[in-house]
């Protein structure tokens, strides 16, 4: 079974498929995006206080102080013209691992999780997956009305070879999406711009707030999939207008022209927290 929505991001319009879920079509409003997604991985615990109690700050959900918690990369591939670089795969194949050399907090005993790709187009992708952690005490968490924050930093190559003055440099961008259920029904966050280069900042899953590009049936109570998407986007009208069309086949033409040269793009993951609303 599939699961589509569908991506949005700089005028591009592309719906994708993952593993193990029954297709849907949802649309976003301009500026919000989709991303890959994939079945599989380990369960992971918290550290510290139960996410369903009483406490109004943050759990701790993945910190990587050890290793990589479960995370891996997606490996599904994505439908015409959205390419997953991880299946079928793009050379070099992009990796994903625990790293001691970066930290959001800036402690030399934790870590992060980093992420490598090489972007050479539009419409492209690498998606970073988990199952769903339960608290403390092993009870699955319920994320209702809870807000979980991930914090990034993407090295200044950056998700596209255009810059970020202007929404219509087409940065890249970010989708935290979480899927629910023994259908795997799909849950996201609004696209968000990877305006920050060479420095740490935030992307928010918000169960209270979900992107247009969600299922209906998704349930925050019941979540199996955790993951974070990054994404090369579509061009825009200015760089790429085609990748807006049905037709597009994610290859440059006339109005798309290919990429000089590939972007050897390094992100890092880091500090993983759930927060009630």
């Amino acid at each position: 079974m599939d699961s589509t929505f569908k991506f949005l991001g700089f005028g591009a319009s592309v719906m994708i498929c993952s593993l193990m879920a029954g297709c849907s079509e949802g649309t976003d409003p301009v500026g919000t995006g989709g991303s890959t997604g994939t079945t599989g991985g380990n369960t992971s615990s918290t550290g510290g206080a139960s996410a369903g109690g009483a406490s109004s700050g943050p759990t701790k959900l993945f910190t990587f102080d050890i290793d990589e918690d479960g995370w891996e990369l997606s490996d599904v591939k994505g439908m015409v013209p959205y390419t997953n670089l991880v299946e079928p795969p793009v050379e070099p194949i992009p990796t994903l691992a625990k790293v001691d050399t970066k930290d959001a907090g800036s402690d030399p005993n934790s870590g992060s999780l980093k992420i490598t790709a090489n972007f050479t187009f539009w419409n492209q992708s690498v998606a970073a997956e988990v199952a769903a952690p339960s608290d403390s005490n092993g009870v699955p968490i319920d994320f209702t009305g809870k807000t979980v924050t991930a914090r990034i930093f993407i090295e200044p190559m950056g998700l596209s070879p255009f810059g970020f003055a202007e929404p219509k440099d087409a940065p890249g961008g970010v989708v935290f999406y979480m899927k629910s259920g023994t259908n795997f029904d799909w849950g996201q966050a609004a696209w968000f711009n990877a305006t920050t280069y060479g420095s740490w900042f935030s992307v928010k899953f918000n169960a209270a707030n979900l992107d247009p590009g969600s299922k209906k049936e998704f349930m925050a109570s019941n979540v199996v999939r955790i993951g974070l998407s990054f994404s090369s986007g579509g061009g825009g009208p200015t760089h790429c207008p085609d990748s807006a069309t049905a037709g597009f086949l994610g290859e440059p033409t006339a109005t798309c022209p290919a990429w000089t040269a590939p972007l050897p793009t390094v992100i890092y993951i880091d500090s993983i927290t759930v927060t009630p609303n």
